[in-house]
C-alpha cells in the first residue's frame, strides 16, 4: 500500500507537469475517486485514512490540513514523481486523465450526488469504502461509450500527438492510458463528464 503523501505526490507532480490548477479541494476528489476506483479494480484499500463528508464534498484530513493554505490558488509546492506500482499508477492516471479538466465545484456536485457520499453525509459517518467497492462497477458502459472516453482523451492531448516527430516519449503515457481504457471492463461507473462537449478546452 502506498503512502498517501506518495499519492498526493503524484498528483501534484501531474498538475504542475501537464500546467492543470489543482487547489486543496479538488485534490481532496482525486483522492476519493483514486480509493473508489482501487477498491472496484484491486479489490483492495488504496490508502487507510478516513474519507470524511462535509458541506464541500470530502476531505482526507491529514491531507486537507496539510495543504490548507491552497483552497485559493494552485498548489505550487515541487514534488517529485514517486514510485508506484503498476496497479496503483494504472489507477492514478485514470482518475487524473478523467477528472483533471473540472475544476472543484464541478467535482463537488458530482460526487455529492452519488449513494456513498449522500449515506455517509446522512449519518455524519465517514464513508464506508468498503461498503461501496462495487458501487463504481454497477453502471454498465457500453462499447460506444467506452470509445467516445477513448477520442476525448485523445482530443486533450492533442499537444503530444503534434510533437511527436519531435518527442516521441511523450506518447508513452497516452497509450499506456488508451490500452488501458482499451481493458476497461464494460460495467464500470464513468461519470458524465467524460463526453466530449463537458470538458473544458
Amino acid at each position: 500500500m502506498p503512502k498517501i503523501t506518495d499519492i498526493t505526490s503524484y498528483f501534484i507532480y501531474c498538475s504542475q507537469k501537464q500546467n492543470h490548477f489543482l487547489n486543496v479541494n479538488k485534490l481532496q476528489f482525486f483522492l476519493y475517486y483514486s480509493q473508489m476506483y482501487h477498491l472496484a479494480y484491486n479489490q483492495s484499500l488504496l490508502f487507510n485514512e478516513p474519507i470524511i463528508t462535509q458541506q464541500n464534498g470530502v476531505i482526507i484530513e491529514p491531507v486537507f490540513y496539510d495543504y490548507l493554505q491552497y483552497r485559493y490558488k494552485s498548489i505550487d509546492i515541487q514534488k517529485n514523481y514517486p514510485t508506484l506500482n503498476a496497479k496503483t499508477e494504472k489507477i492514478l492516471s485514470l482518475v487524473n486523465n478523467i477528472y483533471t479538466h473540472f475544476d472543484s465545484f464541478e467535482l463537488e456536485k458530482h460526487i455529492k450526488s452519488e449513494l456513498p457520499f449522500i449515506e455517509a453525509y446522512a449519518t455524519n459517518n465517514p464513508i464506508d469504502v468498503e461498503k461501496y467497492k462495487s458501487y463504481y462497477r454497477t453502471n454498465a458502459l457500453t462499447s460506444p461509450e467506452k470509445e467516445q472516453l477513448k477520442q476525448t482523451i485523445l482530443k486533450h492531448h492533442e499537444h503530444a500527438l503534434s510533437s511527436y516527430n519531435k518527442n516521441p516519449q511523450e506518447l508513452l503515457p497516452l497509450f499506456n492510458l488508451l490500452d488501458f481504457v482499451e481493458q476497461l471492463p464494460l460495467n464500470i461507473l464513468v461519470p458524465q463528464y467524460y463526453h466530449t462537449d463537458h470538458w473544458h478546452k
